[in-house]
């Protein structure tokens, strides 16, 4: 596939499949909450260790007891890798190979950084088999009309 030629408007410059563009948009939005989400507990971490731990048990106590167990720096950790999974997408849409791979890589760290800062067991194989491994997928059976 050839680059935009303004001198030469016959030749046609490379289309996205609608489906990239639907993937594009939803990591877009996804990746975005949860960049925002994460950055905003990194910076209110304190806040919400008290707010959460001054709740009866319910709802929260799940919630309290995994950001009291885990360190701030993990949320910004997570909060840089779905930046980067962000790039990766912006990259693919505009049809750069290069996005594919910082995209994969951001989404597989992401699933180790319960194990690294939180000390989690394992890993989260709903999230892995659920979301991460399928979008991973679906971005590569694009890969063919990236450049």
């Amino acid at each position: 596939m050839q680059e935009f030629d303004p001198n030469n408007p016959l030749i046609d410059t490379p289309k996205r499949p609608v489906f990239l563009t639907v993937l594009c948009i939803l990591t877009f939005i996804w990746s975005g909450l949860s960049l925002f989400s994460n950055f905003f507990v990194a910076v209110l971490y304190d806040f919400y260790v008290q707010f959460l731990g001054t709740q009866e048990s319910g709802v929260f106590e799940e919630l309290f007891y995994f950001i009291a167990e885990s360190d701030r720096i993990m949320f910004f950790a997570n909060g840089f890798l779905f930046l980067g999974s962000i790039i990766g997408a912006v990259f693919m849409f505009r049809l750069k190979k290069i996005g594919f791979h910082i995209y994969t890589i951001s989404n597989l760290v992401i699933l180790f950084t319960p194990m690294i800062f939180a000390g989690a067991s394992s890993i989260n194989f709903s999230e892995l088999f659920l979301v991460t491994l399928p979008f991973i997928l679906m971005y590569f059976l694009n890969f063919k009309h990236m450049k």
